[in-house]
C-alpha cells in the first residue's frame, strides 16, 4: 500500500508541475524568481544533508523534505528546461530524465508520509538502529534496510547515518536483522539470522566500521 500511495503522491505533484508549465507565462516576474529561488534553496539544503548523511528523527519530516527535493528537481526539468528552444528536443530530454524517477528506489522514501512505525532500537551512547521494510510481495522481492544513526547531543532531533546494510528476504530473515554496538563505539556487529530450517546462507554476521 505504501508503494501505491508514494506513486500516487509523486504523480499528483508531477501533474501539478505540468499545469504550472503551461501557465508559467501568466505569473509575474517576481513570482517566477521566488519559485526558482525556493527550488534552488531546497535542492541545495537537501544536497548538503544527503552528502553529510544528516536527517531528522521524524520519518514523516524526512519524507516531506525528500518529496520537496524531488518536486524541485522536476520543477527545473518540467517548468524551466522544457520551455527552452527547440521545445520538441528539450521535451524529449525532459521525459528521458523524468521517467527514471518512477523507479521504486526514488519514490519509496516518500512512503514515510504514511508509514505508521519502524523498528527502532537504542544501542547506547546515542547510537540507534532502525529496521525499515521495503518492497512488496514474497520474501524474494522484499526485505529490510538496517541503518545505524548517531543522534546529536546538542540537536536531539537530528541524526547522522553511520552504517547501513540491506537484507533480502530470500537470503535470511531480514525482518529479524539487528545490530550490536561494539566497545570501541566505531563499529557494530550486523546480524541477519537465518530462517528456521535454513542451515547455510550468503549473509553472515560481521563487524563493520562506521563511515
Amino acid at each position: 500500500m505504501n508503494v501505491l500511495v508514494s506513486l500516487a503522491v509523486f504523480l499528483v505533484f508531477t501533474g501539478a508541475l505540468l499545469l504550472l508549465r503551461f501557465r508559467w507565462p501568466l505569473f509575474s516576474t517576481r513570482a517566477r524568481y521566488r519559485m526558482i529561488a525556493i527550488a534552488c534553496v531546497v535542492c541545495l539544503v537537501m544536497g548538503i544533508c544527503a552528502a553529510m548523511k544528516w536527517s531528522t528523527v521524524y520519518p514523516w519530516l524526512n519524507a516531506a523534505c525528500y518529496l520537496a527535493a524531488m518536486v524541485s528537481y522536476e520543477f527545473f526539468i518540467i517548468v524551466l528546461f522544457t520551455r527552452l528552444q527547440p521545445r520538441w528536443l528539450t521535451s524529449i530530454i525532459g521525459i528521458v530524465v523524468i521517467v527514471p524517477l518512477l523507479s521504486a528506489s526514488f519514490f519509496l522514501p516518500i512512503s514515510g508520509l504514511t508509514r505508521e512505525s519502524m523498528a527502532t532500537v537504542d544501542l547506547g551512547s546515542r547510537f540507534f538502529s532502525e529496521r525499515l521494510p521495503w518492497g512488496f510481495g514474497g520474501p524474494q522481492t522484499s526485505g529490510t534496510d538496517l541503518t545505524l544513526y548517531y543522534r546529536s547531543k546538542w540537536l536531539p532531533w537530528m541524526q547522522r547515518e553511520v552504517l547501513s546494510s540491506r537484507y533480502y528476504g530470500g537470503q535470511c530473515d531480514a525482518w529479524a536483522a539487528y545490530a550490536e554496538l561494539q566497545p570501541d563505539h566505531r563499529s557494530a556487529l550486523m546480524v541477519c539470522p537465518l530462517w528456521p530450517g535454513q542451515t547455510t546462507g550468503p549473509v553472515h554476521p560481521g563487524v563493520w566500521g562506521f563511515k
